[in-house]
């Protein structure tokens, strides 16, 4: 866990990036797998930017996104 800023989740722009349901705008696709390696279990979901888990069933909104591919 470290200081985190409104900005950490930065909305990419054009066609850059992947529309992800957790913030219901487009991500880096760093954000993307990063977060995918968490729900996952690769990861620990201490180091997942908070903004990506504020919906009350994120891990499951993860797993049935189409760009989630474990």
């Amino acid at each position: 866990m470290g200081l985190e800023f409104k900005n950490d989740v930065n909305p990419t722009s054009g066609t850059n990036g992947v529309m992800c349901p957790l913030v219901d705008f487009k991500i880096e696709e760093s954000n993307c797998l990063e977060n995918a390696m968490i729900v996952s279990g690769f990861m620990d979901e201490k180091t997942m930017i908070g903004k990506f888990k504020e919906k009350e069933n994120w891990q499951e909104i993860c797993k049935n996104c189409p760009n989630f591919s474990f």
